[in-house]
């Protein structure tokens, strides 16, 4: 993937402002920033614990009856997950890539075991790559 070269749909908790089908190195600087420049907190190490499902699918659905799909299905669930805390989708040339953060290994799997059957039972993607775990870090800017 070249840089910028995906467009992102993110999605987080109430009162975050989402940031919808733009580059991602906008979409991070803007995340990173807020409003202003703010403080960055760290994730990880001995101190508070965060966890991630990544998954890349492949897909040959049309992009935007996909997306809309997507958005329609998959939202209510990741928001009606306990332990949300955000969820993103990048498309690039053939290829998904679903991105979430949640409060525990349990809530990241949880999620993934839903999202898995999701996919499945709505669309002809197909699972390429799959990662849930502890992330070492994240930087995450201060409101």
């Amino acid at each position: 993937m070249g840089r910028d070269s995906g467009a992102v749909a993110a999605f987080a908790r109430p009162g975050v402002r989402p940031y919808r089908a733009m580059p991602i190195s906008v979409m991070l600087r803007a995340l990173t920033r807020g409003a202003s420049w703010s403080l960055v907190t760290s994730v990880g190490g001995k101190g508070r614990r965060m966890y991630a499902r990544v998954v890349v699918y492949t897909y040959q659905e049309n992009k935007a009856e996909l997306e809309a799909k997507a958005r329609a299905g998959v939202i209510p669930i990741v928001t009606g997950t306990p332990g949300y805390i955000s969820y993103g989708v990048m498309f690039d040339d053939d290829k998904v890539v679903s991105i979430s953060q949640w409060e525990s290994e349990e809530h990241a799997k949880a999620a993934d075991a839903a999202l898995a059957e999701w996919v499945k039972a709505n669309t002809t993607m197909k699972s390429e790559t799959r990662f849930t775990g502890d992330l070492a870090w994240l930087e995450l800017a201060s409101s």
